[in-house]
């Protein structure tokens, strides 16, 4: 990785703990894949068809935003979120049914806003005539728009918010209305309410666990009376010994918990995804995804060795948008099937092959000399396990491109690698003792060509399976 890649990374922030709002739901690697269940984003999912209020419960950046902006993202044909922040308005938001319909009344309006900008005029005289004159939090910004929503529904919508309402009874009927106009078309419209950790990091205000209180014993019980509102909450797991939030039990219909991440894999996975979308495609003519690193301590771990993990890897990658060049380890007999697997996830080259597993003892300390006990054997000694990886995934594959690697050093490797089935060669551990090592095997490869009559390297590539 060059220094101007690992500046794309930091400048992205693709290390960010907490990415940014709107990167959230191209970011997030399922929970139901990483833990291989469907316990929370496909029940998430089916239980707001379902027109449920659930409230899914994590401590804070345990991807609770994540999980809700991966399940409710604009390509959800059926369910449209309406995201409702309630800890960053004035308290009356949060305890008062009647403030809190007025403010999903004006949420409305900023998300037609946003679909018809020209409308804008109009959306902001309808929130400065309802809204109170407040100041708002530093930093709040309204979501996406009403993505996928028809031109006849958004300008139903429009009229719906710019009906004047004077009386308790005219708001809260406008905000039935809206939601009514939603389900007339065949959608859910879901209310998001994610930001309630926020009522934690501001309990230097003193009305901030009376305001957390205030909600609980008013907003789900007006989600599921008043409104009859599907729903996803995001909880604290600290509120669940709240009073009025146990009161509320009765009016949510579901409690899912976000898990936590099962392993190092998943991390790395995350990792792909986050370096993947970081990229997205910047000039790179490929991507090499690096399923199989021995440097672990549980070498079972490796993505590589499993065609289940290696499917993930390489699917979480595909949204960066290039070519998937996956290198896979020559450390399992199952080779030949994980290739299959990476290929059917989408990659597009294979390289063949990484290190080969291996140790070495400090004898006058007399224990291991790498920390991690063993390590990666690579260099000239390695060439005919990577020549036999590189021959029978040919044979597997046909019509696959290969890169074949490991133990290169000279234009006569080269040749190997081509003849075994490799449409190109890869040089790594030459280069250590000299860096002009694949200039050499370059021209080491053209002489050897010139000798035997050979015009191009494709016409030798594959030439060992007769």
């Amino acid at each position: 990785m060059t220094r101007r890649d690992l500046e794309i990374l930091h400048d992205t922030g693709a290390f960010n703990p907490s990415p940014r709002h709107r990167e959230l739901s191209v970011t997030h690697v399922p929970f139901d894949t990483m833990t291989g269940t469907r316990g929370c984003e496909h029940a998430l999912t089916a239980a707001l068809r379902r027109q449920e209020r659930v409230t899914l419960v994590g401590p804070s950046g345990a991807g609770k935003s994540s999980v809700i902006a991966a399940t409710l993202h604009p390509l959800v044909e059926d369910l449209v979120p309406l995201p409702i922040p309630v800890a960053v308005e004035r308290p009356a938001v949060a305890g008062d049914p009647v403030a809190f319909v007025r403010h999903l009344v004006q949420v409305v309006s900023r998300l037609v806003q946003l679909w018809q900008p020209e409308s804008g005029g109009r959306a902001r005289r309808i929130e400065n005539e309802t809204a109170p004159k407040i100041k708002r939090a530093k930093g709040f910004s309204v979501t996406p728009g009403l993505v996928g929503v028809s031109v006849r529904l958004a300008y139903e919508l429009e009229a719906a918010v710019d009906e004047p309402t004077h009386t308790s009874d005219e708001i809260m009927d406008q905000g039935r209305q809206i939601l009514d106009l939603f389900r007339a078309r065949g959608l859910t419209p879901v209310l998001v309410l994610d930001d309630t950790d926020r009522w934690l990091s501001t309990t230097w205000l003193p009305e901030s666990r009376q305001t957390r209180g205030a909600f609980f014993a008013t907003v789900p019980r007006l989600l599921s009376e008043e409104l009859d509102a599907a729903a996803v909450i995001a909880v604290h797991p600290s509120y669940l010994d709240d009073h009025a939030f146990r009161a509320a039990r009765g009016f949510l219909s579901r409690m899912i918990s976000v898990p936590a991440v099962p392993s190092a894999g998943a991390i790395a996975a995350i990792l792909h995804r986050r370096i993947a979308v970081a990229f997205d495609a910047r000039g790179l003519a490929a991507i090499e995804v690096n399923a199989s690193c021995p440097n672990l301590d549980d070498r079972s771990a490796i993505f590589a060795h499993s065609s289940g993990a290696t499917s993930d890897v390489v699917s979480a990658s595909r949204v960066a948008g290039v070519p998937l060049w996956v290198k896979l380890s020559p450390n399992t007999p199952d080779l030949v099937a994980i290739a299959g697997a990476a290929i059917d996830a989408g990659a597009d080259a294979l390289v063949l092959v990484n290190t080969v597993l291996g140790m070495a003892i400090d004898i006058e300390r007399r224990r291991a000399a790498l920390g991690n006990g063993g390590g990666g054997v690579s260099g000239p000694g390695i060439l005919p396990v990577a020549l036999r990886a590189v021959y029978e995934c040919r044979a597997a594959y046909p019509t696959t491109p290969i890169v074949g690697v490991g133990g290169v050093s000279t234009g006569e490797d080269a040749v190997a690698m081509l003849m075994a089935g490799a449409n190109a060669v890869e040089v790594g551990t030459a280069t250590f003792a000299n860096p002009r090592a694949p200039w050499l095997v370059q021209s080491g490869l053209v002489e050897w060509m010139e000798r035997h009559g050979v015009a191009s390297p494709g016409e030798i590539v594959g030439a060992a399976h007769g």
